[in-house]
């Protein structure tokens, strides 16, 4: 096999290992699974996608050293494999739309300069009547670390399973750099997956069957819908607006063409001080995390002229729905939506602000009030009509959006070895870091993604080009950071 040069990285010709026992991945998909039905959420999350706004999310892993190109793309393959929907096209039938699954489909390692993530100022979208939902850059960066990023269409899969994706990439790659009769080759074990499981990824029955810890009354559904439907938030925007002009134009051409998300990585002392804080105060970090949310967009609508006590602000948080069975269920959509609302003058005391975030996301875990979203979803797309009403009742969804992602590393230590330096060793490779961002959508110009990786917080920011600038985008972030150094010296941001 010839050698490749992606964006100048040499490519080492494949050894016997990538053809070893040990190393093959057997996760072929069984014949008959597919074609498969869109789900009630999978299907919302295509007609919510639009150029405009792409339903995509990024994620990123950064090295400190260099990698094989012919190994990752072979890795990247084998992933595809394991995650069937990311090498799947979606069709619309007579009845329902369907995923088509691709079995000669090989993803490749893009070029950041000849295929750039952003083009314009704007993310490319991804068409999953046209193409599979998976797209992989790897190129060096500016400070001579290397990175690795991945973009996902969401409605292949959520967060959970777009991580284990790309586990699963590190995985094989790091089968095919290590010698078969290397200790290190015991720990790469790929968990062993289910394909038939990918069935019930829509099944929502362990929920419906089994009574809620603090069932919802029929007048608090109705007004949760009301309140869903008629009350939208207030979006959060900048100087830009919706249509064309000479400031949208020079915003946009001053946003990398590799840079479709903001990231930032907290040093260990501000991390340390912050995790410390939490632990001490007994606050959990979503609700840390949504209550100084709550807090930043006040500021924000306060400062670009949204003011008024009475202007609504809601945030969305997914909700994993998982259980023990889906533990062998391939990348997908085990999620659900609960939001969370305030108004402005509820924002301003900030210790009842952080209490009442608090009490709402127990009372959304006793309540299990994010079933009735996906109870919605699977009636309106039983009924076309009513869906299309619904989704244009929901240009309005959230004011912002924030994914709590825990441990970046949990369950990757155990599989790949610790250095002194902190980082994993991945086959020839040190891995530094990782992060996650959701997308955004219509009227919902700000998503947030929060990890842990290497003890150390990592956050990541997703904007909307119609309503903010990357100046205004780095603003909002920059001020949403502080507000966590702040609350860990202060207690209050």
């Amino acid at each position: 096999m010839a050698d490749r040069v992606v964006n100048d990285i040499p490519a080492v010709a494949f050894t016997q290992n990538d053809v070893s026992p040990r190393n093959r991945v057997d996760d072929t998909v069984p014949a008959g699974l597919f074609p498969l039905v869109l789900t009630p959420f999978e299907q919302y999350l295509m007609l919510d996608d639009s150029p405009q706004h792409p339903m995509t999310a990024f994620m990123q892993v950064t090295l400190a050293t260099p990698l094989n190109v012919e190994f990752l793309e072979e890795a990247v393959y084998r992933a595809c494999v394991r995650n069937p929907l990311y090498a799947s096209r979606v069709t619309q039938a007579t009845k329902a739309w369907q995923w088509h699954y691709d079995a000669a489909f090989r993803p490749k390692i893009r070029s950041i300069e000849l295929e750039p993530p952003v083009v314009d100022g704007f993310i490319v979208p991804i068409d999953l009547t046209q193409e599979p939902g998976i797209r992989v850059w790897y190129h060096r960066q500016a400070d001579d670390t290397w990175r690795l990023l991945f973009q996902f269409h969401h409605a292949c899969a959520d967060g959970i399973g777009m991580r284990r994706f790309v586990i699963d990439t590190l995985i094989c790659y790091a089968r095919f750099c290590i010698p078969e009769d290397d200790p290190l080759q015991a720990n790469l074990r790929l968990d062993r997956l289910d394909h038939a499981r990918l069935l019930e990824r829509g099944s929502i029955n362990h929920l419906v069957d089994t009574p809620a810890a603090v069932p919802l009354t029929l007048k608090q559904r109705l007004w949760n819908t009301y309140y869903f439907l008629f009350l939208p938030p207030a979006p959060l925007r900048g100087t830009l607006r919706p249509t064309p002009n000479r400031l949208r134009a020079t915003s946009l051409r001053s946003v990398p063409p590799d840079q479709p998300t903001l990231v930032k990585t907290l040093s260990l002392e501000e991390s340390t001080a912050i995790l410390e804080r939490a632990r001490l105060a007994e606050v959990g970090l979503n609700d840390l995390g949504l209550a100084l949310l709550f807090h930043q967009c006040r500021l924000w609508h306060e400062q670009h002229s949204t003011r008024g006590t009475n202007r609504r602000i809601r945030l969305l948080m997914p909700y994993d729905i998982r259980t023990k069975e889906d533990l062998r269920l391939s990348a997908a959509n085990r999620l659900s939506y609960a939001f969370l609302g305030r108004k402005h003058r509820e924002c301003h005391d900030w210790p009842k602000l952080l209490a009442s975030v608090q009490a709402e996301t127990q009372q959304i875990k006793d309540t299990r009030v994010y079933v009735d979203f996906l109870q919605g979803l699977s009636m309106c797309q039983r009924r076309p009509r009513l869906f299309r009403w619904v989704l244009g009742r929901m240009r309005h969804v959230a004011t912002a959006v924030f994914t709590y992602g825990g441990d970046a590393n949990r369950g990757v230590t155990r599989v790949f070895a610790t250095q002194e330096c902190g980082a994993l060793r991945v086959g020839d490779a040190l891995m530094l870091d990782g992060a996650a961002a959701p997308p955004v959508r219509l009227n919902t110009n700000i998503a947030i993604g929060f990890c842990i990786s290497r003890d150390r917080i990592s956050m990541s920011l997703s904007w909307s080009r119609h309503a903010l600038s990357i100046e205004e985008a780095q603003l909002f972030f920059d001020s949403y950071l502080t507000s966590w150094k702040n609350w860990a010296q202060n207690n209050r941001p």
